[in-house]
């Protein structure tokens, strides 16, 4: 913004965020505290205090958790994929990935709002913190989608160790590498849009086809998808909805993979 805020009578607030991303508290051009809110674990207001007088000159707070926006007529949060309702906790439509947001369609991040965040109203991520102050996105990552946890991130695109991972141009001796002009960031965007999206084709990699397999633990599923001409085949446990590993692959479907859903 150019110019002199004060000869333009143009007014400055400042979002102040928790953890989560949260919109707490809004604050002025000297730092002054002008509105607070409290609200309870699924994200419903339960309090609010002004600090000044003057309440009509304050802008309107819609935002509430990452990626939710508060609808006046309804009290319900608009979040991107579908409707939530912050009075029951719960979304009020099936998720539309189906089991693979979580058991519970409805359920937001599996109980959890806590420690995890939903901006797109299909999955629970977690909620690994925020850029220091000054750092800027380029305009270019904003349309990125991130659901990797930093251990998978390393994994697919730098590797473990000389033999293990890396798939990254030039990438570790003998693995299958993304092409060269893909950044890092697309890799990860590629891999998070095929995790989420809802025509996705799952096979059944361990167990067959549950989130869990007989014997309790997160099964596996992977899928075969190609994204900008490129194959990509990526492992996923849906019971925490993990990426474990991405990668090109041009190899056929193994037959004896069950088609999850069929």
């Amino acid at each position: 913004m150019h110019g002199n805020a004060q000869q333009d009578n143009i007014k400055l607030y400042w979002y102040q965020n928790d953890h989560l991303g949260t919109p707490i508290a809004l604050t002025g051009s000297l730092g002054d505290t002008l509105y607070e809110c409290q609200y309870n674990a699924y994200g419903q207001i339960i309090n609010e205090t002004y600090h000044q007088d003057d309440i009509d000159s304050l802008p309107d707070n819609p935002l509430r958790f990452q990626g939710q926006y508060y609808d006046e007529e309804t009290g319900l949060h608009y979040n991107l994929n579908r409707y939530y309702d912050p009075f029951t906790g719960r979304y009020i439509t099936q998720d539309p990935l189906g089991i693979l947001g979580g058991l519970n369609s409805y359920q937001y991040v599996n109980g959890d709002p806590i420690n995890w965040i939903d901006p797109l109203g299909l999955i629970k991520i977690e909620n690994n913190g925020f850029e220091g102050v000054g750092s800027k996105i380029s305009p270019e990552n904003e349309k990125y989608v991130d659901i990797l946890s930093p251990e998978a991130k390393q994994h697919i695109l730098y590797g473990d160790g000389p033999t293990s991972g890396g798939h990254m141009y030039p990438g570790n001796p003998g693995k299958t590498t993304f092409p060269k002009d893909w950044s890092a960031d697309k890799i990860v965007h590629e891999i998070g849009d095929i995790a989420t999206a809802p025509n996705t084709q799952w096979y059944a990699q361990t167990g067959t086809g549950s989130i869990y397999t007989k014997s309790g633990k997160p099964a596996r599923w992977v899928a075969y998808e190609i994204r900008d001409e490129v194959r990509i085949r990526v492992i996923y446990q849906p019971a925490n909805g993990r990426v474990i590993t991405a990668f090109p692959d041009n190899a056929p479907t193994p037959k004896n993979y069950k088609k999850v859903g069929k």
